[in-house]
């Protein structure tokens, strides 16, 4: 594989601390990108480069190649009136932020406020 080639490459993604499957291109097809156009996570996009047909490759996606490092600025407390009623700790919502919906995960609870992350989850 060169830069500027059309790739498709068959993945499974995985958590290093469990092994817990998070994706996978089985049942999907080929996940097809052309390489070094910035397609695909830059670890993906690097990590195939000199790879040949069927050859086989574990990469491992660090905060920087992967999907960013955990930014503690993206986690924020959020009064609880604000937030749909009945929420916990885990549970996954959607708020409207300043340049459109975002995506967060609750940590913790008060009675007035939530702190929710809206770091990626694999950050």
């Amino acid at each position: 594989v060169e830069r500027g080639m059309s790739v498709g490459v068959h993945f499974r993604l995985t958590r290093d601390d469990t092994g817990e499957l998070l994706d996978s291109s089985e049942g999907k097809g080929a996940l097809s990108f052309t390489c070094g156009r910035g397609e695909v996570l830059a670890g993906i996009d690097a990590g195939v480069v000199g790879m040949a047909v069927g050859e086989t490759k574990a990469l491992p996606l660090t905060g920087d190649l992967g999907f960013g490092e955990h930014d503690k600025a993206k986690v924020a407390e959020i009064a609880r009136a604000k937030l749909p009623p009945g929420l916990a700790p885990g549970a996954q919502l959607e708020v409207q932020g300043p340049t459109g919906p975002m995506k967060g995960i609750v940590l913790s609870m008060t009675d007035a406020t939530a702190h929710v992350d809206f770091n990626h989850p694999m950050a």
